[in-house]
């Protein structure tokens, strides 16, 4: 209930004579409340004034209560009229938070709504981006593989120039040799002329 029901329920005591002031001070003290509620005392209510009943009851049973039992209370003791127009202007009531819970809730919906396509759109992006992610490793393990293959056809070379080095140290070696066995041969030669 807000504060345009407050008002309308202290208009609504206020409209009632002594009489049934009074009656509804009597009965409010003993009218049938939910379990988590309890009466008014007698001596909180004696003299107050419609609005200062309208106040302690507010404060007793909150805003969403208060009408529903001075609705009881006023066809208990027979004031149906000022009972049926407080249904009325709480059933109005209902009717705009009604009204404004829809607003709300198709508000949400549509926040939901953008929500959504804002994470399909994050998703999109994403997947854009693990594509290119994707072909960027593509890439480079295409990239390793020919620095593999470079890396063979390097070894490769290395390992000729190796050989091609040990070909020619061999034939250095080997001229070397040729040299060193015709200067024997020379020097046999000379020794056979010495002798002969």
């Amino acid at each position: 209930m807000d504060g345009r029901l407050l008002g309308v329920l202290t208009t609504a005591l206020e409209n009632l004579n002594e009489s049934e002031l009074k009656k509804f001070k009597i009965q409010l003290c003993r009218v049938e409340l939910k379990e988590e509620y309890a009466n008014m005392t007698p001596a909180a209510l004696q003299r107050a004034e419609p609005v200062e009943v309208e106040q302690l009851m507010f404060k007793h049973y909150g805003a969403d209560y208060a009408l529903d039992v001075a609705i009881d209370v006023l066809e208990k003791i027979n004031v149906r009229g000022v009972a049926r127009d407080l249904r009325r202007e709480a059933e109005k009531d209902q009717q705009k938070d009604l009204q404004v819970q829809r607003r709300e809730e198709g508000v949400q919906r549509r926040e939901k709504e953008v929500e959504l396509r804002e994470t399909q759109v994050q998703l999109r992006e994403e997947r854009v981006h693990l594509r290119e992610e994707r072909a960027l490793v593509r890439e480079q393990r295409a990239t390793v593989r020919e620095e593999r293959v470079q890396a063979q056809e390097d070894k490769v070379e290395i390992r000729e120039k190796k050989v091609q080095e040990l070909e020619d140290a061999v034939h250095v070696r080997e001229e070397k040799v040729e040299k060193r066995e015709q200067k024997v041969q020379e020097l046999e030669a000379a020794a056979e002329k010495q002798q002969g």
